[in-house]
Formats: C-alpha cells, structure tokens, sequence
C-alpha cells in the first residue's frame, strides 16, 4: 500500500544502472513529450555518454518515479532576477537542467512531481559548492506549467511550443 501523500523519508534515490528492471515502470500517461520512452530506451545510452545522470526514486524496492539532470546555461533575459545581473553583461549564468522528470502512473497525485522538483533543487544547491550553478531550468510542455509553477518555477518564454522554466535557488555563502 502507498501513502496518500509521499515525504522525502518514504523514498530512497540511486542513480540508473543495467541492474534495474525498468519493464514495470510506467509514466505513459498524458506523456506528449516522450519522457516514458526516454527512461526505457535513451537514459542509459545518455549516461554512458555523460550527456545527464538519471536518478530513480524507490518506495521500498519499487521505482516511482525518475529524473535526468545535467548543466546548462540560460540566457540572462530569462532569468528571474535578470536584473540583478547586469553587472555581468550579456553573459549565460550556469544552471542545473531537469531534462527528463516521470512519475508512475499509478502514482500521480501523492506529491511525487513536487518531491523531485524538490531533490533536484537540493542536488543543484549541492553542486552551486563545487561548480557555478545559479538556477534549476527546464523546458515543459504548455498544460504543465500549472505544476512547475506551484513548485516554484517561472515561465521565460510561456508562448513558446516548449516554455522555458527556472527557479532561482539560494546562495549558501550568502545566508
């Protein structure tokens, strides 16, 4: 049985490897974007090119859900505090990007997609230690901006076919 809401304590993360069977993991559902054939015929050729690691989630010994992640860059109009980074220029500041994100189907509902926005914001704080890293960005489809939005992110260019989102994340050496 699943909790009707998942905490961080419920779920265990590793990161992809051939080990895992991936055949009972499903997150077809409402997927425009071919995230669910991504986790099941691209993550680990991506992986062996370094091109992003990919992250499983577990409750327990089931994987619920998934992200892959590597660094980009944004241009500097698109960031939420393009403002204060004038002093810069017309410079791209570093960000951590949420390339693939995919919840079970069976699973959607019980905060899944907020705690992996979540994990991943913490792993880009973690990074921002060790390489420059200002921002969490990705590209979305229309009909999911609702629920990046309400997990903090902001729409750059929200007429676009696949909007650009980012979030800002905390300046440790500064709190």
């Amino acid at each position: 049985m699943y909790p009707q809401r998942f905490t961080a304590e419920d779920l265990t993360v590793d990161i992809l490897s051939e080990e895992y069977d991936l055949s009972s993991f499903d997150c077809s559902q409402d997927d425009h974007s071919g995230v669910n054939e991504f986790i099941h015929k691209e993550a680990l050729m991506y992986q062996e090119e370094n091109m992003g690691k990919t992250y499983l989630f577990f409750y327990g010994e089931e994987i619920v859900g998934f992200t892959t992640i590597s660094m980009t860059h944004i241009e500097q109009k698109e960031a939420p505090d393009s403002d204060d980074l004038e002093y810069f220029g017309r410079k791209k500041p570093p960000a951590m990007l949420i390339g693939q994100l995919g919840v079970h189907n069976r699973l959607r509902g019980r905060e899944l997609g907020g705690l992996l926005c979540s994990w991943c914001e913490g792993k880009a704080i973690e990074l921002s230690g060790e390489v420059g890293c200002r921002y969490v960005a990705l590209h979305t489809e229309q009909e999911l901006i609702p629920f990046y939005e309400k997990n903090g992110f902001e729409t750059t260019k929200p007429n676009k076919k696949s909007p650009i989102m980012v979030k800002k994340i905390p300046n440790l050496s500064k709190l």
